[in-house]
């Protein structure tokens, strides 16, 4: 139920990639990205610090918009974005 709920909220996605290292983090907000609607936020936490480059250059390649990214004091780096395509 929860998935519907998101779809139709257009709710942030929060993917959870802490631990991974290249190219695990980007695979997985890849497989995430599939269920997600055009114009919903999303949120990828990781503490690989290739994975801001990954996302931006994928968010250009995808057509996805890169909104930043905010490195908390535990050492998580939050990288955001919008899912692209018509909204």
């Amino acid at each position: 139920m929860r998935e519907s709920t998101e779809k139709a909220l257009g709710a942030e996605v929060v993917v959870d990639a802490r631990g991974l290292y290249c190219p695990v983090p980007l695979l997985r907000l890849k497989r995430r990205l599939r269920d997600v609607p055009p114009g919903s936020p999303v949120r990828l936490l990781a503490t690989d610090p290739a994975a801001p480059l990954d996302v931006a250059a994928f968010c250009n390649i995808e057509g996805h918009a890169f909104d930043g990214q905010t490195l908390r004091e535990d050492g998580v780096i939050e990288i955001a974005l919008h899912v692209g395509g018509v909204v």
